[in-house]
């Protein structure tokens, strides 16, 4: 998924705590914690999505939840992330919490709604 999103891109990940390290994008390796704000949601929300599949793999389907997602990514790389999601929505379930409604309307799926009852009119 890190090379549908930046081609070319490896990551090192450290063992002892089973998260990211290190990408490498076009020769030049960078430490997770010194990226964009972009960089490092759109590389979260990967990790979300790999370890949702992890866990589909062996029988344990999970839900994904993503809360204001997508909010620091370039317009470049925002369609390759909704064309990933979509795809893994196939598969998974994605629970999107979002004010941008716009954004996230091409995905498909549910929007759910609060609906306030009328306490006369229940009566």
């Amino acid at each position: 998924m890190l090379r549908q999103l930046h081609a070319g891109a490896e990551f090192q990940i450290d063992v002892d705590k089973l998260l990211i390290e290190t990408i490498m994008r076009n020769g030049v390796a960078d430490k997770i914690d010194a990226l964009s704000g972009g960089a490092f949601e759109q590389i979260a929300i990967l990790r979300r999505l790999a370890f949702a599949k992890l866990f589909a793999k062996h029988g344990n389907h999970v839900p994904i939840i993503l809360d204001d997602a997508l909010v620091h990514i370039d317009d470049e790389r925002i369609s390759t992330m909704f064309d990933m999601l979509a795809q893994i929505a196939r598969e998974q379930q994605i629970i999107v919490l979002s004010c941008r409604t716009r954004a996230f309307s091409d995905l498909g799926g549910e929007r759910a709604f609060i609906v306030e009852v009328n306490e006369s009119a229940e009566a």
